[in-house]
């Protein structure tokens, strides 16, 4: 979140904390002509503001969904490009083109709320007027190890030279597999640098699929700077 009182903006992580904040985005939000307080997600120099909690004093944490976003496109200048309101939509035909959008821009999700909901803290998936969708993919991937603790190492071919692309957890109810082995994994994406998946969940073992598939034109890719 980012707090201005005044000349003083603060920044505070998901714990209450205060934490330091780029310049750039100092810089924006000192420019907002009066007191706000902004739930939000930095992402490098830019934050992507998604709820308007307070404003001139006055706590908005009850008021209707719609009416703090509202509050947001007010309060926010337009032409600002290190500090952005999170778009959003009512209509389902909109939010049928937006979800196509994201979903085509190898973006993380979209997250619904009620419109007539107060503010919710906490994480989206934990349940209340809010929920998070994750747009996820899978592939298939080789076994190439064993770690601790029902973990295992993928790899996939990158033209003939198999490459590390992290690991993923056997479910107590899956049996390990052995190395060599094809399996599939859910994911959220994969790092261009590392090639390795973030939040992957083991589906299984697949004994249709021959190791030369496992290649890393599967993954989908996050976007540099990308947010949520």
């Amino acid at each position: 979140m980012i707090q201005k009182e005044g000349d003083e903006i603060t920044g505070i992580n998901r714990r209450g904390l205060i934490v330091a904040i780029p310049e750039p985005i100092r810089q924006a939000v000192a420019q907002i002509a009066c007191d706000v307080l902004i739930d939000g997600e930095a992402v490098g120099d830019t934050l992507h503001a998604f709820d308007l909690l307070e404003m001139k004093g006055q706590d908005l944490r009850q008021h209707r969904y719609i009416e703090r976003h509202a509050g947001l496109l007010m309060v926010i200048p337009s032409n600002q490009p290190t500090l952005r309101w999170v778009s959003t939509a009512i209509n389902p035909d909109d939010k049928l083109e937006i979800y196509e959008d994201i979903r085509l821009g190898n973006s993380e999700g979209v997250v619904f709320k009620e419109i007539d909901a107060p503010y919710s803290p906490g994480r989206p998936n934990s349940g209340g007027p809010q929920f998070k969708f994750k747009v996820v993919e899978s592939a298939s991937f080789i076994v190439t190890g064993h770690n601790a603790k029902r973990s295992v190492t993928l790899g996939l071919f990158d033209g003939n030279e198999l490459t590390g692309a992290g690991n993923v957890t056997i479910p107590p109810n899956h049996a390990i597999p052995e190395k060599g082995a094809v399996v599939d994994v859910r994911y959220l994406y994969a790092y261009r640098e590392s090639g390795s998946v973030y939040q992957p969940v083991y589906l299984g073992s697949r004994d249709d699929i021959p190791a030369a598939d496992c290649t890393t034109d599967q993954l989908k890719y996050k976007t540099t700077g990308q947010a949520a």
